[in-house]
């Protein structure tokens, strides 16, 4: 439930926490499907308010599942629809960031497991319990960058061979538009080239940045 005034007791997850006046219109902008940054000092409880507000998101049902529509869907956009790391059926929301370390702290504070109910085209109201935890992702693995072999030519005309790394998803091969909300977990530590990287392949999705201060 999404209070009408400031410091409410929000019932978002499988217990009730207080949070500020700044957490609270988080929240609104949230489920308003505003783009923002989450910024604060470390330990200020961004990553957890974060963690209760995807529940809150998943537990609602609004969001598409991934790979949910038919294969000529994603065809017509040029997408693929098999995904190294997106699991088909999950609910249209990823939490990324740039080191592996980041991933698996937030994951410690995500509910593994959540229920929520939705009702389908024919009117009838469906039951699922999915494991949120499948929705972490570092930003390479959700781009699913590819190694490519370049060779340089040397000034006294050699080539040397060398190994660089590629995004496979971007403007020509979009992540799937099921992906309504994108979560970067400390924000700052991601260069800006994965960022444009980011937007290339999925420019219409909501984007909340969690950074710290200083």
């Amino acid at each position: 439930q999404i209070p009408e005034r400031n410091g409410a007791r929000h019932d978002i997850s499988e217990q009730k926490i207080e949070l500020s006046a700044e957490a609270d219109k988080a929240i609104r902008w949230m489920l308003e499907g505003q783009s923002f940054a989450l910024v604060g000092p470390a330990g200020s409880g961004k990553s957890t308010v974060m963690a209760h507000m995807i529940h809150l998101l998943i537990k609602s049902g609004k969001l598409p599942e991934l790979f949910g529509q038919p294969v000529s869907h994603y065809e017509d956009v040029g997408c693929n629809p098999h995904h190294t790391r997106l699991k088909a059926g999950m609910p249209g929301v990823v939490v990324v960031a740039l080191a592996h370390k980041a991933v698996n702290a937030l994951a410690s504070k995500v509910s593994p497991m959540i229920e929520y109910t939705w009702v389908d085209c024919k009117g009838e109201t469906q039951r699922k319990i999915v494991n949120s935890r499948q929705n972490l992702s570092t930003v390479h693995r959700l781009l699913e960058f590819k190694p490519h072999k370049i060779e340089k030519q040397e000034p006294d005309g050699s080539y040397v061979e060398s190994m660089r790394f590629f995004p496979s998803r971007n403007r020509d091969n979009p992540l799937p538009d099921d992906i309504k909300l994108v979560v970067m977990e400390e924000a700052g530590q991601i260069p800006l080239s994965l960022f444009l990287s980011l937007f290339e392949a999925l420019p219409e999705a909501q984007y909340i940045a969690l950074g710290d201060l200083g």
